[in-house]
């Protein structure tokens, strides 16, 4: 049995005993358990949607409040400042340690923690709402023994709950660990094996130990400008998402050394074709595990194996074995090795000014602090919106690029360690204008099909796994009432941009004749480009709507382009300030009274006030709506690269930006933190 298996009290013994997860060989042998020793166990099914917590889904409480409390927490518990204590002051490790206690990525030390402390606060959560419904006195929530146990015990005792830990089959040790790592090594050479016997002619990788790396002299360190490349490229389509679109709006940075950063992605000739066209270099790291075109460099230095001292704590009795103590000594020297890496990459491509958009793990914080001591800057900018703080968006970096001050609020409240935010607006706004050609002309093609008003709608993408996220019966509901109305109304047109429109079909297999029916009006139109921005739906349409409150970015996109835009508010999330200053106006609690308000203002002609509504918001995802957001990051970028050329050391440089910005755009847009 896994972590989660707890007992509510009851009249006979074992009689409600609930677990939540398991191996097929323990549910092969539950039944025989419940002859043998006459326990009722059994299984707790439950789904996301079910539990509400004062107007606000209970996972969604404890994602977006519960796990940034914890981690005020855990700042001042004795144990957790303790082991900090004992390892040598290195400017963001407590934030590399922080984040891998949180972090829900692949970068987790699993077998600590074989549940993220984000599913366990929840299953706490959930058993706490069992028990209060059956009017149960005492429960007791058994677990598998891990990290910060006395912390999580004082959490789940609020909620009056039991919590023990049980012990582990076999002690975690950093020999387990150094063993799993050697696993994952050899699977990586499986991999690239795979890989080069599949790959065709024209993506054969080239031996790596053919390529010869630039190395920095005191003779040549002309300053190199780097690019983090993550999603789309895209070098050359100003329409489409990319991953360089400020060097869309700014020309001019083509002109510097630019190296964009393939980190574990695969690279294609296109890219490198467009590449050459600019002239800027891609470089692939990790490219043993993808297909990376043979032109493009390719940079495959193992990350170090580095024998570190191993952190002992003295005051803390038994302590220097702990779960604790053994984690700290594997993040630190994970931290270490990577940080080593980094910097001789750095050194190696002569990175000085360094931009990315991933947050959300760890492993860009050994990056930005090598490039610090390298005399280095890091920037990063903000892609996806954000109302709540979280241990998950913890950043690290020098500058971040953030639609508005508060940003910087938020960067502030999740313990992030930035010196400067800077306002920049809305970064997307940009594309607005050169997708209405494209736009008008899905609009018209609706018309002509005999629409008279058209929907626009964003989907989101939901879990496998309806327990811990919004599951696909959501997904379909929302989907089906659309497509309903569409058959039902033959003034209607209907525009669809989903999230992940690659995986549409499959995901829709359940209404697929129902899809089918509506795509033969000619009134509907399905985006299946991937990297389609939703402006570009929203502009054909005459009112957006989105379905969710927690995840924004392409309600965002719609309200900044000025279209008319409601959320659907059918998975509650009350604790949003939108929520509570938009309810009934741009945020409705189902379809129904979203549907009937939109008809309502259809009826009277005007839909501008629908746009009006979201007056209270606007200033916090663009202060200044004129579409110049790109702009303004690239010249800032620029500004960086050009105090590099000028030979003057980093601190003078940001300062520099931040004043010529400050003077430019407003004081208020530029905040120092830290």
């Amino acid at each position: 049995m896994s972590d989660g298996l707890f007992i509510f009290n009851s009249k006979r013994p074992l009689e409600n005993v609930f677990y939540f997860e398991s191996s097929q060989r323990v549910e092969k042998l539950l039944p025989l358990l419940r002859r043998l020793f006459k326990i009722d166990i059994k299984k707790l099914c439950f789904k996301h949607t079910r539990f509400d917590n004062n107007g606000t889904l209970l996972g969604f409480w404890v994602i977006f409040h519960e796990l940034n409390q914890m981690r005020i927490k855990f700042s001042n518990d004795p144990l957790y400042r303790a082991l900090l204590s004992q390892v040598p002051q290195d400017k963001s490790f407590p934030l590399f340690f922080n984040k891998s206690i949180f972090t829900t990525g692949s970068n987790r030390s699993s077998n600590f923690e074989p549940t993220t402390f984000e599913r366990l606060l929840i299953m706490l959560n959930v058993v706490r709402w069992h028990g209060k419904s059956s009017h149960s006195k005492t429960i007791v929530f058994y677990i598998i023994e891990r990290c910060w146990m006395d912390l999580l015990q004082k959490y789940a005792k609020a909620s009056g709950i039991l919590l023990i830990p049980t012990k582990r089959s076999q002690r975690i040790t950093v020999v387990k660990e150094k063993a799993r790592a050697a696993r994952n090594a050899l699977q990586r050479v499986i991999t690239a094996m795979k890989i080069k016997l599949r790959n065709s002619k024209d993506y054969s990788r080239e031996s790596s130990s053919n390529f010869s790396m630039p190395v920095m002299n005191q003779e040549n360190r002309a300053p190199h400008f780097s690019v983090q490349v993550t999603n789309k490229i895209n070098i050359k389509n100003k329409m489409y998402y990319s991953d360089v679109f400020f060097c869309h709006e700014v020309q001019s940075i083509w002109k510097n050394n630019v190296i964009l950063l393939a980190i574990n992605r695969l690279a294609t000739e296109q890219d490198w074709q467009d590449s050459q066209e600019v002239g800027c270099r891609i470089v692939a790291i990790g490219a043993h595990r993808f297909n990376v075109y043979k032109n493009i460099e390719k940079y495959d230095n193992d990350i170090p194996s580095l024998k570190l001292p191993q952190h002992r704590l003295k005051n803390y009795k038994d302590i220097d074995s702990s779960l604790e103590t053994q984690f700290l000594n594997i993040e630190y020297t994970k931290y270490h090795s990577n940080k080593k890496y980094w910097r001789q990459l750095i050194v190696d491509l002569q990175i000085r000014v360094f931009v990315s958009e991933v947050i959300w793990n760890n492993q860009h914080i050994p990056f930005t602090d090598a490039l610090e001591e390298s005399g280095g800057i890091s920037a990063f900018w903000q892609r996806s919106f954000q109302e709540f703080p979280s241990p998950e968006s913890l950043v690290s970096a020098d500058i971040m690029f953030g639609w508005s001050d508060k940003m910087a609020l938020i960067k502030d409240a999740d313990g992030s360690r930035i010196k400067y935010n800077v306002a920049v607006g809305y970064l997307g706004d940009h594309r607005a204008e050169l997708l209405k050609p494209k736009a008008a002309n899905i609009r018209r093609k609706l018309l002509d099909s005999g629409a008279k008003k058209i929907f626009v709608f964003f989907d989101e993408a939901f879990g496998k796994d309806s327990r811990w996220w919004i599951g696909y019966d959501v997904f379909r509901r929302n989907y089906e009432f659309l497509l309903r109305k569409l058959l039902a109304n033959e003034w209607m047109g209907l525009v669809i941009k989903p999230k992940k429109p690659e995986f549409l079909e499959e995901d829709l297999k359940d209404i697929f004749p129902l899809l089918n029916e509506a795509m033969k009006t000619n009134r509907l139109h399905l985006f299946k480009e991937p990297h389609f921005p939703p402006c570009g739906a929203a502009l054909s349409g005459d009112i957006a709507v989105g379905t969710d409150l927690y995840s924004m970015t392409a309600v965002v996109e719609s309200v900044v382009a000025g279209i008319p835009t409601l959320v659907l508010n059918n998975e509650p999330f009350n604790m949003s300030q939108i929520y509570k200053n938009g309810k009934d106006r741009v945020v409705f609690d189902n379809w129904d009274d979203l549907w009937n308000y939109s008809i309502d203002n259809m009826g009277k002609g005007d839909l501008s006030r629908l746009w009006d509504h979201w007056s209270f918001f606007l200033d916090d995802v663009d202060p200044f709506r004129d579409g110049k957001s790109a702009y303004r990051m690239g010249t800032y970028l620029q500004w960086l690269i050009q105090g590099f050329e000028r030979g003057e050391n980093r601190e003078t440089i940001m300062a520099d930006a931040a004043e010529k910005y400050a003077k430019q755009w407003g004081e208020d847009k530029v905040i120092t933190l830290s």
